[in-house]
C-alpha cells in the first residue's frame, strides 16, 4: 500500500468554488471557519485551555467551543472580550492566514496539550486583573 500525500484544504476551496452554490454559501461561512481557527490558533498559542480563556475574557467554556467549532456568530463585543484576553487587535481574530507553518505548531501544541510556558504562566497568575 502506498502513502498518499495529503490534500491540502486550500486546494479542495479551490475545486469546490467552481460551484457558484457552494461559492456563494462559502462566503457566508468563511469568516466563521476563519475566526474558528484563529481563536483555536492564537488559544493553543498562548498554551490557555478553553476554560481558561473562557475566564480571562468573562464568558462560560461552551461559548469558546462553540466559537472554535465555527458554530457561531458573535457579536461584536464578544469579539472585543476575546481578543483583550489573547491580547490581539479583533481584526486578527478574522485574519486569513497564508503560512500553513504558522497554524502547524499551535496545532501540534494544542494536540500534545504542551503550553508556550512564561506567557502561559503569566496570562494564568495575572487572569483575574486581565479579566477586570
Amino acid at each position: 500500500m502506498s502513502i498518499r500525500e495529503p490534500i491540502r484544504t486550500r486546494d479542495v476551496l479551490e475545486r469546490l468554488s467552481a460551484n457558484p452554490g457552494f461559492r456563494e454559501r462559502w462566503e457566508v461561512e468563511a469568516p466563521k471557519v476563519t475566526l474558528a481557527a484563529n481563536v483555536a490558533r492564537l488559544r493553543a498559542a498562548r498554551g490557555l485551555t478553553q476554560q481558561e480563556l473562557a475566564e480571562v475574557a468573562g464568558m462560560r467554556q461552551p461559548r469558546i467551543a462553540e466559537i472554535e467549532r465555527g458554530d457561531a456568530n458573535p457579536r461584536l463585543e464578544t469579539l472585543a472580550r476575546i481578543a483583550g484576553a489573547l491580547g490581539v487587535p479583533v481584526d486578527s481574530l478574522l485574519a486569513e492566514h497564508d503560512d500553513e507553518s504558522a497554524d502547524a505548531e499551535p496545532v501540534i501544541a494544542l494536540k500534545t496539550g504542551r503550553a508556550d510556558g512564561d506567557e502561559a504562566r503569566l496570562i494564568r497568575r495575572n487572569r483575574a486583573r486581565l479579566a477586570g
